[in-house]
């Protein structure tokens, strides 16, 4: 498989993780809109980073969902 294609379905599998997080997030609590918008944030802009093959927004939202992961843990 090419680099090109794999780094393509990679970020699609990225995005349709955030996407089943969002769906399942309880909007009824304060704290879920708050994740909801940095879900919706992380996933446009893996969608920007897939349409640009830019890797630097690919490394941004890396850091914020480690980030995002560690302060849950």
């Amino acid at each position: 498989m090419a680099y090109g294609v794999k780094k393509n379905t990679n970020l699609i599998k990225a995005q349709k993780i955030i996407q089943e997080l969002m769906v399942t997030l309880n909007t009824d609590l304060e704290v879920s809109k708050s994740m909801l918008s940095m879900y919706d944030y992380m996933n446009r802009r893996l969608i920007e980073a897939n349409i640009k093959n830019d890797s630097e927004i690919i490394d941004e939202v890396e850091t914020l969902m480690t980030e995002f992961r560690d302060t849950w843990k």
